[in-house]
């Protein structure tokens, strides 16, 4: 219902069990940090629902690769290529450097 898409405690309480749930959520909680990270957690996928704002937010983004290493697939090619960001994915999951641009899976 547009109610409990827009009830942040009901999303952020959906999410973390379903992190795709996050598209289902009204616009601004998709946009909510905490909301996103939530998600996150639960499925790296899940960012790719997130704001275009939030998805642009470095800080954000660090912190949900940080939470979810394989986030790093869904995020802008520019933190894709920033060393900062792609360390923290590959810190959080190896497995994780697939996502990173080329030039820095590249750079031994």
């Amino acid at each position: 219902s547009p109610e409990l898409r827009s009830d942040r405690d009901f999303v952020l309480r959906v999410v973390q069990q379903q992190g795709l749930a996050l598209w289902r959520a009204e616009a601004g909680l998709r946009a909510d940090r905490e909301v996103v990270e939530a998600a996150v957690q639960r499925d790296a996928d899940a960012l790719a629902a997130a704001s275009p704002a939030l998805r642009a937010d470095r800080a954000a983004v660090l912190a949900c690769v940080r939470r979810n290493g394989h986030t790093l697939r869904h995020a802008i090619a520019e933190f894709r290529g920033a060393p900062d960001v792609a360390l923290a994915a590959v810190r959080q999951d190896a497995s994780a450097l697939q996502y990173a641009s080329e030039g820095l899976r590249g750079d031994r």
